[in-house]
């Protein structure tokens, strides 16, 4: 488990891009509808090099462009707010289109659990949670949810892994590199989490004992597999909500 870095930044308010910045100063979308700017009065800025470093091979972000992305609150009417965004998965951040001519600055939308974050058919939210004694506060996309509050999400993390002389004082050493990890866990409402592999195998690892033995039934019971397209694992993690 590895706990994610947090970038200190000063404070700014910028929204672009299906949003006027002066509207969104005056608490209104684009569309005038009033929206809560205690949400987004801690909008942060950073610099290019902390979020993006050079000289690294891979891409910290999950898009290849910014996408379009509807800001869903959670347990209230407030309208939906678009913008544009891309997810920076190595310094945990959702970045924000900018018309700013500094390109080294980097303005990210607040990190908050009371909205969700919808970008191509994809839903994210800031949330914290404990798993094998150690908290995790990151951005996860929510693969399920379920009537008692319990979550299935897909916990993302990309890290910088250093590069590797080949030993010749003449050969050139690569670059460092992004080196990506995906995690699913099971998250009860309560905060506490169980990673659950989408494996037939594993995805029992973590399980009560009583739990497990039921879930290995109804795996072998309802023929289960486990494929890249997740229904296994949501299939799985619906039945052991259940139980």
């Amino acid at each position: 488990m590895r706990n994610l870095k947090h970038i200190s930044i000063a404070l700014a308010l910028v929204v672009s891009c299906g949003m006027s910045a002066q509207l969104f100063q005056e608490g209104k979308t684009s569309t005038g509808t009033q929206l809560d700017l205690q949400t987004f009065q801690n909008s942060e800025l950073t610099t290019m090099q902390l979020t993006e470093p050079g000289e690294v091979d891979g891409d910290p972000l999950l898009f290849d462009k910014y996408m379009p992305a509807e800001i869903i609150f959670v347990g209230t009417d407030q309208k939906p707010i678009n913008m544009y965004l891309n997810y920076n998965v190595y310094a945990n951040l959702m970045k924000m289109l900018s018309d700013e001519e500094n390109k080294d600055e980097v303005r990210m939308l607040p990190r908050a659990s009371n909205f969700d974050i919808l970008i191509d058919n994809k839903r994210f939210r800031y949330i914290d949670f404990k798993v094998d004694g150690s908290y995790i506060e990151s951005y996860v996309e929510i693969l399920d949810s379920y009537e008692n509050g319990d979550l299935l999400v897909l916990h993302r993390t990309k890290e910088i892994q250093k590069a590797v002389s080949n030993g010749s004082s003449y050969a050139l050493t690569t670059n460092d590199r992004y080196k990506s990890d995906d995690a699913f866990y099971y998250i009860k409402s309560d905060g506490t989490a169980i990673e659950m592999e989408n494996h037939k195998r594993r995805i029992t690892n973590n399980l009560s004992s009583k739990a497990e033995d039921m879930v290995k039934d109804y795996i072998k019971e309802k023929n289960v597999k486990f494929e890249d397209d997740l229904k296994g694992l949501k299939g799985v993690a619906r039945y052991y909500n259940s139980i």
